[in-house]
Order: structure tokens, then sequence, then C-alpha cells
């Protein structure tokens, strides 16, 4: 079924999956076709794979799931279709990483507000105390930092290199986006 999958064959895999074929395992990272899929932007052979049973949730060795996956490739079609299977907004990878903070770090508003609304923590930092308003400062995206800003994030927050947002923002001559986390309290 594995090859099926791979080539977008919808007919086979359904005529397998009839016949009692299971879904493929995790290849040797841990990734799953539902992870590949969603990676792929495929909503067709992903939903199938889904109604077939397959586990939106499940993670790769580095603790990264489907919804991890199509963030980071900025697959705008796949992740509301995550959230609703009920997808984790906040898991986090073995670094500590969300899918919020991948779409700060791609710069991406629009998955920004998308990953906010269905509930992920703008407070959450990985393992280096990065959170999503500092990676939203670094990227210098303007949008992402004041949709953060709406969530109440906080703005004291340092990270292993003992910065803030507001400290990385001005390093990289961000100047709307210090006058933003000025107002916002930041000091």
């Amino acid at each position: 079924m594995g090859y099926a999958i791979d080539y977008g064959q919808l007919e086979i895999v359904r005529l397998l999956h009839a016949a009692g074929a299971t879904l493929p395992a995790p290849d040797s990272l841990g990734i799953t076709p539902v992870m590949m899929q969603a990676a792929q932007g495929n909503t067709t052979m992903l939903g199938l794979l889904i109604e077939f049973g397959a586990n939106p949730n499940a993670r790769a060795n580095d603790g990264e799931t489907a919804l991890h996956k199509a963030v980071l490739q900025e697959q705008f079609e796949v992740v509301p279709m995550l959230l609703a299977q009920r997808a984790d907004v906040n898991a986090a990878s073995t670094a500590g990483e969300t899918p919020l903070l991948y779409a700060c770090y791609r710069a991406n508003p629009d998955l920004v507000a998308t990953l906010l609304a269905a509930g992920a923590n703008a407070n959450h930092s990985d393992n280096d105390g990065f959170t999503p308003l500092m990676f939203a400062a670094q990227t210098q995206c303007l949008e992402c930092v004041k949709l953060l800003l709406a969530k109440k994030p906080n703005l004291k927050k340092k990270n292993v290199f003992d910065d803030t947002a507001l400290s990385i923002a001005t390093k990289n001559g961000a100047t709307e986006i210090v006058a933003l986390l000025k107002k916002a309290g930041a000091k």
C-alpha cells in the first residue's frame, strides 16, 4: 500500500484497504504516510488515510506531528484539515518546537492566525527558551507580532541567550516591531 500512497493512487489505496491491507508503518525516522501527505499538501490522500484510521497526532522520532510538517511546508489547505481532525495544536517536538513556533519562524501571519484561533499557546517556549514572539521579532514579521500581542504574551520572557523579543527586534533593526513591543509594555 505504501507505493500506492506515495504515488497518489487513491483507487488502489481504497482497493487494498478493502482487501484488508494495513496502512504502512512509519519509516526509520518515524515519519508516517499522514506526515508525508501533510507536508506535500495532498489533502485528498490525507483525508483518505485519516478515514482509514491513521492517527493525525502520531509523532516522528523528533516528536513532530503532521501539523508540524504541514506548517513548516506552509500547506495552507492541510492545516485547517488537520485541526478539524483534532490535531494537537500545542504538540511540541523533542526540541520543544510547536506548530506556532514554526509559523512564526516562517513569518506566516495567515498560519499564525489560524493556529492562534485553534488555541495555540502564544507563551510556549522551546528548549532554548524561544517564544513565538521572539521568532516573529527575529523574522521581522510585523503582522505575526500584532497577532501574538493580541494574546498578551509574556514580554519579559528570556531565552538561553538572555534575549527578549524586544532585544531580538532591536538587534535586527526592526523599528516598527520595537515600537509595538514598547507600546505593549516591553522593557
